[in-house]
């Protein structure tokens, strides 16, 4: 990557934004563009700008790759919402003028998946463990403050997320078949709520340095949430519930045939568990306060 050609090292450096083109990295910059007076911006994409980023001419574009490329740009505040792996990675390789305070996104994957039968689970959660490991003993000898953030399931309002995926499969099939009784409690956690905490935390002293879960508002069942996600536009839920062996075979034929990739067996075995998070800490430390779970209606936008 190169550095920014306008860049002027006599004005504030640049707060950076990895991932920026993820349901969290548009929200970050949505937050950051409308700022008054506004934040000097850059972004990070694999790709070329999306469409949406011609509203944002404030924001400077960047194509590079955490896992292959070094930020060289004069960067203050580095806030991250692609994989925490690369992240670590990126910084090993340079360290990026300026660079005073890093904010993270992880996952509460961490938790929930360590110890899953599926072994691309499990090693999905160490690697979450020693990308967070890494990336704090980077920052203790970089002299740079961190602080990782763990978000649940994360939904916005562009049908992004495994929840935007279940929309799109009922568009296309007519329904979204599913078990029957779905009791487990889930606390989806939107976008902008993490962008939120995300710009908070940057600048509060009290979260240097620490990880936190980030919950969405609401604990709800698992059957709830689906429907309740599916009617936001205003169309019938649609949810064909099944009995466990033939809403497997189902499954089965989902992940065969591409259409559900993520339905494993491992996953489908965690439905009827409850993955609750705390949010006291983050509450006390920046405030952090997640609205309820109603995607495209009362409650979708932040509360602050």
């Amino acid at each position: 990557m190169v550095e920014a050609p306008n860049a002027n090292r006599g004005e504030a450096p640049y707060w950076f934004v990895a991932g920026a083109r993820g349901m969290v990295g548009r929200c970050v910059l949505e937050r950051m563009a409308g700022s008054v007076p506004p934040v000097r911006i850059l972004a990070l994409s694999r790709g070329d700008p999306p469409p949406w980023a011609m509203a944002m001419p404030a924001v400077g574009w960047r194509r590079g790759d955490l896992y292959r490329d070094a930020l060289v740009d004069p960067v203050s505040t580095l806030l991250s919402a692609g994989p925490l792996d690369g992240l670590a990675q990126c910084l090993e390789r340079h360290k990026p003028p300026g660079l005073r305070r890093v904010v993270a996104l992880s996952s509460t994957s961490l938790h929930v998946k360590r110890g899953s039968p599926d072994a691309r689970e499990r090693e999905l959660a160490q690697r979450l463990a020693e990308a967070e490991s890494r990336l704090a003993a980077w920052c203790a000898t970089a002299d740079v403050a961190w602080t990782i953030l763990r978000p649940t399931l994360i939904y916005d309002d562009h049908e992004g997320g495994a929840l935007g995926a279940l929309a799109r499969m009922r568009r296309r099939f007519g329904c979204v078949p599913a078990p029957a009784g779905l009791r487990g409690l889930r606390q989806p956690v939107h976008a902008d709520d993490i962008a939120g905490a995300m710009l908070a935390v940057a600048v509060t002293a009290a979260g240097i340095d620490r990880a936190y879960d980030l919950p969405g508002g609401e604990s709800l069942a698992y059957g709830e949430m689906l429907r309740r996600y599916l009617r936001r536009d205003g169309r019938a839920a649609r949810v064909w519930s099944l009995p466990p062996r033939a809403f497997a075979a189902v499954a089965a034929l989902a992940r065969r045939f591409g259409i559900a990739p993520e339905a494993t067996d491992a996953a489908l075995s965690r439905i009827e568990a409850d993955l609750v998070f705390d949010a006291a800490a983050a509450a006390r430390d920046f405030g952090y306060s997640p609205r309820g779970f109603a995607p495209g209606g009362v409650g979708s936008r932040p509360r602050d």
